[in-house]
Parts: structure tokens; sequence; C-alpha cells
């Protein structure tokens, strides 16, 4: 089974994911452990603008790989996509919805959470003052929008590209684990 968790940043995406990586014995798979495994396999550069995150002008992108009329940057994501050598594991961002979207057994998930959430979590995890968190916050969720609109053609966060869509400050993070591994768990 293939998990991709999309998420607001300090909505809990990390801890959500160790947590059920632990308790289903899958392996996860961040931007970290992605890109050292690109530099093992020798992929590292064709992928660095999709670890950056940047945004890619996709007719620029067909014309230069000479493949016009390609829409998407499907070259890309296919390759990134054959750094996951499991059967089982969970992805963290990386348009991980969108590149598994046709596996059969695959749940995809957005997280999300109220704002005070969020900078609270990131400011904590990043060693800053809430206000400092509080300026970021918005800056990274457009950045995270706009790269995933430029390698999917989508708009992150819908809740049509997802099973789950959760806001954690709502239930906190443990019931949203406890609810993520009951749904995983009727699928299996």
């Amino acid at each position: 089974m293939i998990i991709t968790i999309a998420r607001e940043c300090g909505s809990g995406g990390h801890v959500i994911a160790n947590e059920l990586a632990s308790r289903f014995n899958f392996k996860v798979y961040d931007k970290e452990k992605l890109i050292n495994k690109a530099h093992e396999v020798g992929m590292f550069d064709e992928l660095e603008t999709f670890f950056a995150e940047e945004p890619i002008d996709s007719m620029l992108y067909s014309l230069v790989m000479g493949e016009p009329g390609r829409s998407l940057p499907e070259g890309i994501l296919s390759r990134f996509r054959t750094l996951m050598d499991e059967d089982n594991f969970i992805l963290i961002g990386r348009c991980g919805n969108y590149i598994f979207r046709d596996e059969e057994s695959r749940v995809r998930i957005f997280l999300h959470a109220d704002l005070e959430d969020e900078v609270e979590r990131f400011s904590k995890n990043n060693n800053m003052s809430e206000d400092e968190a509080r300026k970021l916050i918005p800056d990274i969720h457009e950045k995270r929008a706009r790269y995933h609109k430029s390698y999917t053609n989508r708009v992150w966060g819908n809740a049509q590209d997802y099973e789950i869509c959760l806001n954690t400050s709502k239930v906190g993070i443990d019931k949203s684990v406890e609810l993520i591994a009951e749904y995983i768990s009727a699928l299996m």
C-alpha cells in the first residue's frame, strides 16, 4: 500500500507519518531521504529543481525535453517515482497524491490545521519565535501550492484529489493517527 501525505506546515504531517509507519511497518520517504537516495542512484541533478520545490514551466520543459504538446513534466514525476522501490511506504509531500493517483492500493491524505496550531508547532520544530513562524507560514503554503500546480496542473489541497482531508487541530495528532490508521486497516 502507498500512503501519500500532503500537508500544510505545522499540521503534524511528519509526526503522523512516522506513527503510521511504526504501526504498519512501512518506510517513510521525506525530502531528506529522497534527496539522499537520488544522490545514491545518480538522479539528483535531473531532479534538483523538483527537490528544491521550485515551480517548473511545463511548456518550456516539454520543449527542452523534445516532447512538444506534453503539458505536464511527467518525465520528472515518473523518474522521481522510481526512487521508491518498496511495495508499502509513506511519501510525505512531493506531489505524491498525483504521482500515485492511479495505484489501486493507495491512500492519499491532506493534512491542515488552524493557524495558531501551525504557528506553535512550526516555531517549536524550527527553533524560532511564533511571530517569525506566523510570517513564514503563509509564504510556505503559497510556495507549496505553486510547486504542486506547476508539476500536476492541480490545486494543492483540493479534496477531490485525496481520500482523506483532515484538520488536525480539531481532533489532535494522536486521534488523527487513530482515524487514518482505522481507514488504512479497513482497506488492507
